[in-house]
């Protein structure tokens, strides 16, 4: 696959706040910034420093926190506004004619930008290209101090998690995945298949998110509790949700297979993430709300195991 097919889009972990980064660093600098809540004196204002919203890519990158000088891995919140400021000075680190300008006109962006950018190509976790590109920021002088006394929110080592990962993978664990094969037609067929997988391999943990109107997995509202694998029409609200994902709104699907509310109930443990002010209302009806089909996440009252994991926004309309 030629390089311009490739896709290139910014997949991260971010709220209406803040974007999370990786980056690997030696024991000295990492305890340094876990210790301060941004980097200290062992790390370098004058060097070009990458940041990267892809965890695949930063884990190719470090080799899994074992290659020398990587051997830990930070997950680094930044404020969204900085990281879209970022993006916006970036120059793109290698001449293409399609760029609009010519080769020494590029020269001399490159020369006087504090950022460049680089599509690199996203991995699977065993290294391998799947087929689009990973956005990789580089950025210096100025940029590097802001990044360094403005912009970090929060630092967090993820290196333990990491290596379970990875010992994971070593091991095999991963070595089967059950995902829907979204195609349109055999959507019937697909659903009773995936229905037959979820009964032969039980589920231990669930891991959800919510949407604004209280769905969960693509469950909308007014689907009934005892509902399995179905193909669902996506109700407006979530297209408007995830249209951020495509070009324009009219490439956002109208359909999806979900797991039913009851297979999300059957699993073991659940547990569900929550960020931002458009969730308040879904938590709360989540948590001390009626249980109703109108809202799909109250059917979470009923499971005796379930977790949520959300930050202040989201919870606003709790009762304290």
């Amino acid at each position: 696959m030629k390089y311009e097919e490739q896709e290139r889009k910014i997949y991260a972990k971010y709220d209406d706040k803040t974007i999370r980064v990786y980056q690997a660093y030696n024991n000295k600098i990492a305890d340094e910034a876990i210790k301060l809540g941004t980097f200290g004196e062992h790390f370098s204002l004058t060097r070009m420093t990458w940041i990267k919203p892809s965890f695949l890519w930063m884990m190719y990158r470090c080799g899994w926190a074992e290659k020398e000088n990587q051997e830990r891995v930070l997950a680094i919140d930044i404020k969204r506004e900085a990281f879209d400021e970022i993006v916006k000075n970036s120059v793109i680190s290698s001449y293409k004619p399609n760029l609009g300008i010519t080769e020494d006109e590029w020269k001399e962006k490159v020369k006087n930008s504090l950022v460049r950018c680089q599509w690199d190509p996203e991995r699977d976790i065993y290294g391998k290209p799947i087929g689009r590109r990973s956005i990789q920021l580089g950025i210096r002088g100025e940029a590097v101090v802001k990044y360094v006394n403005e912009w970090i929110v929060k630092i967090t080592d993820i290196t333990d998690e990491v290596k379970r990962i990875k010992q994971s993978i070593d091991n095999g664990t991963f070595k089967e995945s059950f995902l829907p094969r979204g195609v349109k037609d055999n959507a019937e067929e697909e659903v009773e298949r995936y229905n037959q997988i979820l009964a032969d391999h039980p589920v231990d943990l669930q891991i959800l998110g919510i949407g604004r109107n209280g769905h969960i997995g693509f469950n909308e509202p007014g689907t009934p509790f005892d509902s399995q694998t179905h193909l669902v029409e996506l109700d407006q609200s979530t297209i408007e949700a995830n249209a951020r994902f495509f070009d324009k709104i009219e490439d956002v699907p109208t359909q999806a297979i979900s797991m039913g509310i009851k297979n999300i109930l059957d699993a073991k443990s659940i547990i569900l993430f929550a960020y931002g002010e458009s969730k308040a209302e879904a938590i709360a009806g989540t948590v001390s709300g009626p249980v109703t089909e109108n809202l799909p996440a109250s059917s979470l009252q009923n499971h005796p195991d379930v977790t949520i994991i959300a930050d202040a926004a989201a919870l606003s309309l709790l009762e304290k």
